[in-house]
């Protein structure tokens, strides 16, 4: 799906099956940190679909996401700062942590 969601087609497509809420839930559930990160890119590049942030909206992403900022993980916190700011820098909190 993520590679899938490179496109408008397929970002369209995936909005279409209506799985946006499951990825919502799957921010809270997921531990594995890779996993996570996928999570958040999948969902970020569901956001530049036609109806993307409007069925975003409609579910507890805000919400979710603010809790991922409590996390006592520095790798997860910089994940949703990344996210809530809409750049990628998602790779370079990797390489970051790598490093340490």
């Amino acid at each position: 799906m993520l590679n899938l969601s490179e496109f408008i087609e397929g970002i369209e497509h995936i909005l279409e099956t209506d799985i946006l809420n499951r990825l919502v839930d799957k921010i809270i559930e997921e531990k594995d940190l890779n996993i996570l990160r996928k999570v958040l890119l999948l969902i970020k590049n569901l956001l530049y679909g036609e109806k993307g942030t409007e069925q975003a909206l409609k579910t507890s992403i805000i919400s979710r996401l603010s809790s991922l900022l409590d996390d006592k993980n520095d790798f997860v916190i910089l994940y949703s700062l990344g996210f809530f700011i809409f750049i990628d820098f998602f790779e370079l909190c990797i390489d970051f942590f790598s490093f340490h």
